[in-house]
């Protein structure tokens, strides 16, 4: 079959170690039906397969992120969390116009959040409708399942990023905003509108779109601070597991030609003992 000889060798030597041991029939037919489906399964629908393989590894971080590696080789992008479109799961969705599958990263996958704060995130947009920004998630979310931890994760993640706010500001200024929230949720239950509630009224949209980037326009953040790309990088492989705004290493992009002396699908081509240099990233350090 092509193979060089001493990889030949190796992989016999694999196959006569576990012919002394192997399993007897009963498990052999179990493993090769069950192999036979999954197969089936990632060749003929790989982003519904994909994210049910993300799904099942829920809370094991060092596996998540070994499949969305193999997603990114499958071609199947894995895009970040959002407060208005994931699920619980790790969801496939498709876009209409190209056809073109994807998989949304599960709320309940994230770390920090968990299943009682995803739960209820998506449970209230179910009732009540889509959130319009950070300040309206505020207000409509039950404080005792997602708190000011989870809250901080969310942004962190960039799942608040559908309004427009930037991550940096929104970290900024979540004090004020809690306070405020809290406030007004105190003055709603003595039966006191605030002045904020009529503002926002007499501001809202009549042609039914939530104001410029999916804000509602009120413009009540106190601060423009704008998160650096370096800090999102850090904090999505924190909560994710993964990078989705962009790779540390993409400003060294191409340095790797002016560095390696070998292409790395020609290492297998090289005699024993031979010298070569090679430019890589350590991702995992045991």
């Amino acid at each position: 079959h092509g193979i060089e000889k001493k990889k030949a060798l190796e992989i016999f030597s694999i196959l006569e170690k576990f012919a002394g041991y192997g399993f007897n029939k009963s498990h052999s037919a179990a493993y090769a039906i069950l192999s036979y489906r999954t197969a089936y399964l990632k060749a003929n629908y790989p982003v519904q397969f994909m994210a049910a393989l993300l799904s099942s590894e829920l809370g094991n971080a060092d596996k998540v992120a070994f499949i969305i590696d193999e997603c990114a080789a499958l071609n199947i992008p894995v895009l970040g969390p959002d407060t208005n479109l994931s699920r619980q799961n790790f969801t496939p969705v498709y876009d209409k116009a190209t056809g073109k599958g994807s998989i949304r990263f599960g709320l309940a996958a994230m770390r920090g959040v968990g299943d009682a704060a995803a739960s209820k995130i998506i449970e209230e947009r179910e009732s009540n409708g889509d959130y319009h920004d950070f300040h309206e998630f505020i207000s409509r979310i039950d404080s005792r399942s997602v708190n000011r931890r989870v809250l901080e994760c969310l942004i962190k993640s960039g799942a608040f990023d559908y309004s427009g706010d930037d991550r940096g500001a929104l970290l900024e200024d979540i004090d004020g905003i809690l306070n405020e929230m809290v406030a007004l949720q105190r003055d709603r239950e003595r039966g006191q509108e605030s002045f904020f509630d009529l503002l926002d009224s007499a501001t809202e949209p009549t042609d039914g779109s939530n104001g410029s980037n999916g804000h509602n326009g009120n413009g009540r953040l106190r601060t423009n601070t704008v998160m650096p790309l370096f800090e999102k990088l850090k904090y999505e492989k924190e909560l994710l597991g993964f990078y989705v705004s962009g790779h540390p290493m993409n400003g060294y992009k191409d340095l790797d030609i002016a560095i390696d002396t070998i292409k790395d699908n020609n290492l297998l081509t090289l005699e024993d003992r031979s010298y070569f240099r090679l430019c890589g990233v350590v991702s995992i350090i045991s």
